[in-house]
């Protein structure tokens, strides 16, 4: 099924009111704190693993 882009702009437009709507803001921004979270373990994870394999190297 394709989508013109008149449609996808609606869907686009229907998806941002959804987001602005309070509960699911709340949620998007759990989520994204969430990520947030994930993301900076990875890094912190990623530097003590690069600071471990420098001696070594």
């Amino acid at each position: 099924m394709q989508m013109t882009s008149k449609q996808q702009k609606q869907e686009v437009k229907y998806w941002y009111q959804i987001l602005l709507k309070s509960p699911t803001r709340q949620h998007a921004y759990k989520l994204f704190t969430r990520f947030q979270q994930l993301f900076f373990l990875f890094i912190i994870l990623l530097i003590y693993l690069i600071y471990c394999c420098l001696p070594s190297v």
